[in-house]
């Protein structure tokens, strides 16, 4: 009988490390997980503003081309978007 109860005992030892060694891999996963989400909306960031930036100089640059650019966008959309409907 005390050779079950040993067994027992070591084999829920086992189980609550494995728990524990579980849960800090989880932590520690998602902690990469936050870090690698994070680099990637700095870099999508840095993109968008450079986008914004452009797109200003552009609109700096040749102001009716870019009001004839948003005309035709906004048209070829109001076709879909009713197209769709």
């Amino acid at each position: 009988m005390a050779d079950i109860n040993e067994a027992a005992s070591r084999a829920s030892e086992q189980a609550a490390a494995a728990t524990q060694r579980a849960r800090e891999l989880g932590r520690q996963a998602l902690s990469q997980g936050a870090d690698t989400a994070r680099e990637y909306i700095e870099r999508g960031r840095g993109a968008m503003s450079d986008v914004a930036e452009n797109l200003s100089e552009f609109v700096r640059r040749d102001p009716w081309l870019a009001l004839l650019g948003a005309f035709v966008i906004g048209y070829v959309a109001a076709k879909v978007i009713k197209r769709l409907s």
